[in-house]
């Protein structure tokens, strides 16, 4: 019985980490800019999205107009690899399962929409809103794959909704301010198990190594509120403009339910425990500075620039409160904090592009850039595998008359180098999973929207 007892010890999680970092959603807040990778978002001004990236260039903008639209992001995570279960088992020694997965897919495609609203509030001051997801993240491993001790379904979705102002304190500068309303919803799954119990000699044995395999859903949501504020100079012709802004991240703390589904929630393959006081510790999102460069070269050709620089580095760990765990015996769950460290670091994203007027009615834009990836290679885990990135993208416009415009865009977001992960969750003192694997994460993005003036 006491073997037994163990075999179930083994389970105990230390730490159950949220991710929110790479998968930071700046392109798809504008679906125009998914054409030039937001080169120069902050200072052209092409229309009602400009309020979220900069509220000072609203004032670039002298009619209402509203903006719809939406990204189809197609992301990619595909991995190669071994997981390796170890435990102890007293004097029956220390057994181990290496299980080999090859070309497992954890990527899922999603629609990312937005809406933007623009209203001049005479000829200096200019009114916005604006509804969009800036932070996003899904990945789905299969729970019958060897990586679902480490992970199965991740995702995270931010919705804001931004009210922002701009307004001309000189014929040459504009200043801007936002507030940021967010909600946050965050699943964060996976499987508890005990596979290396098929190993032991009878009756300690199980029948087979899936015999514990106990889902675990964690959920949560949250409101938080931050700011945005920005600054526009602009030449007399308005040919040259330069745009900086800020972002203050959100603080967000989450609260929602934990629960475990299966044979370590109760004894019984259908037992199920759950935790309704389920909670984080204050999660702060990064600072965001954005500087933005436009020049008109010609009268039909334009050149636009931009660097981003986000905060990550005080996104260092998170602390789950009362989360449903494996307890000691199959009929003992507990609730358990648990604590997981990120260490990330800031982060730069630098674009560049050009619009080029084929005709009154027609625009092509192109563009592409370097992202850099906030996650710390020492900290790389399967949830969210990630690398630094580089960036193609092309894009069109239709002006079918004075009122109505169309925008479709196209980005590809492909890896610098291979995605490498060596992770090691720890159960407990004697037992742990780890998972050695490389492959390739990209993404392709979608976008298309509708631009109506008054």
């Amino acid at each position: 019985m006491r073997l037994k007892k163990i075999a179930f010890a083994l389970v105990i999680v230390s730490s159950t980490p949220l991710y929110a970092a790479s998968f930071s959603l700046y392109t798809e807040s504008s679906p125009a800019a998914i054409g030039n990778y937001a080169a120069g978002i902050g200072a052209e001004g092409r229309d009602a999205a400009v309020g979220y990236y900069n509220p000072a260039a609203l004032v670039l903008l002298k009619r209402p107009e509203f903006v719809g639209g939406g990204v189809y992001v197609m992301p990619t995570a595909n991995f190669s690899g071994s997981t390796t279960a170890t435990a102890s088992y007293g004097p029956l020694g220390t057994k181990t399962l290496t299980e080999a997965f090859s070309g497992v897919d954890g990527g899922r495609p999603a629609i990312v929409p937005s809406f933007h609203i623009a209203i001049p509030g005479g000829e200096k001051v200019t009114y916005g809103l604006s509804v969009v997801a800036p932070l996003g993240l899904a990945t789905h491993w299969p729970s019958d794959s060897p990586l679902r001790y480490q992970a199965t379904y991740t995702k995270l979705t931010i919705t804001e909704l931004s009210t922002q102002m701009g307004g001309l304190i000189t014929d040459n500068i504009a200043i801007g301010l936002g507030t940021n309303f967010q909600w946050a919803d965050v699943n964060y799954n996976g499987v508890f198990g005990s596979p290396t119990a098929a190993q032991l000699p009878a009756p300690y044995n199980t029948p087979y190594a899936t015999y514990y395999d106990t889902k675990t859903s964690n959920h949560g949501n949250s409101f938080g509120i931050g700011f945005h504020a920005g600054v526009l100079l602009k030449s007399d012709d308005d040919k040259s403009r330069f745009g900086v802004s800020y972002t203050y991240g959100v603080t967000q703390q989450l609260y929602g339910s934990s629960s475990l589904e299966g044979r370590l929630a109760g004894g019984f393959d259908n037992s199920y425990f759950r935790s309704t006081a389920l909670s984080t510790n204050p999660i702060k999102f990064p600072d965001i500075l954005n500087f933005s460069l436009y020049q008109q070269v010609n009268d039909k050709t334009a050149m636009l620039g931009s660097i981003v620089y986000t905060m990550w580095s005080k996104y260092q760990q998170i602390t789950l409160y009362n989360a449903a765990l494996p307890g000691a015996s199959a009929s003992s769950p507990v609730y358990k904090d648990s604590t997981t460290v990120f260490n990330y670091r800031n982060a730069v994203r630098a674009s560049l592009g050009m619009n080029h007027d084929l005709s009154e009615e027609w625009q092509f834009r192109w563009g592409g850039g370097y992202d850099q990836s906030p996650v710390n290679p020492e900290h790389q885990d399967i949830r969210l595998p990630d690398v630094d990135r580089l960036a193609i993208a092309a894009g069109i416009h239709w002006q079918t008359n004075p009122y109505l415009g169309w925008d479709l865009g196209y980005s590809y977001l492909f890896p610098l180098a291979s995605t490498e992960v060596h992770h090691t969750l720890v159960y407990s003192a004697t037992a742990n999973d780890r998972i050695d694997a490389s492959g390739h994460s990209y993404a392709q993005l979608m976008g298309a929207q509708v631009v109506l003036r008054v």
